[in-house]
């Protein structure tokens, strides 16, 4: 299974990626996003044509990737709050955020397990960074999308749309039985150091 698909141009990166670990793309099953940024979704079209796996979303984002396009989220300091609304000129942000527009697969609603596709993790709704942001939750790890970054060991996302649902989210990934979160942008985190942040900014 992929999750995310990164920009656009970034499909034979990831199948080489794949195939320089002995597997096989043909046995690629589904491709799970987190949500449907341009640097998240932009290339799973090609991933898709190439895969023939089945593309699977939340119902509140999958309109945006058929549209090939996500509008750019709200800042969540100063600083990026102004250059999110500096990056919201229509010649900017519909160059940065358009990708190759595809039709989901599978469009979900609420928590969902793999087990079906034959892998032992489930997808979770973590709303806040978008409204349709997901997670997928496995055996002692996490893949979180950017409901959290690493950046410098900096965990709060630069970029969230509904900072209340974004709050309420790391509160219930905090809660689980994970030792090991996985952001988009950065390395992995350990449970104790989000934990730490959370606490210091008034989420837990």
């Amino acid at each position: 299974m992929i999750t995310d698909t990164g920009s656009r141009g970034h499909a034979e990166k990831i199948v080489k990626a794949i195939t320089a670990r002995g597997l096989k793309i043909e046995n690629v099953s589904c491709i799970f996003l987190t949500h449907s940024h341009f640097d998240h979704a932009g290339s799973a079209a090609e991933l898709q044509t190439i895969t023939r796996a089945k593309v699977i979303i939340h119902h509140l984002e999958a309109g945006h990737l058929a549209r090939g396009f996500t509008p750019i989220p709200k800042g969540t300091n100063a600083l990026f709050r102004f250059i999110s609304k500096m990056g919201k000129s229509p010649n900017i942000e519909k160059k940065i955020g358009s990708y190759k527009p595809l039709k989901a697969d599978i469009i979900i609603d609420g928590e969902i397990s793999l087990a079906p596709f034959g892998f032992d993790v489930t997808i979770m709704p973590t709303p806040g960074h978008t409204s349709g942001s997901c997670s997928l939750v496995g055996d002692r790890f996490a893949l979180i999308g950017d409901t959290m970054f690493n950046f410098s060991g900096k965990y709060y996302p630069v970029f969230a749309n509904d900072e209340t649902a974004l709050r309420e989210s790391w509160s219930k990934l905090l809660k689980l039985d994970v030792d090991w979160f996985y952001p988009a942008h950065g390395k992995r985190i350990r449970k104790d150091k989000l934990l730490s942040e959370a606490k210091r900014i008034g989420i837990l």
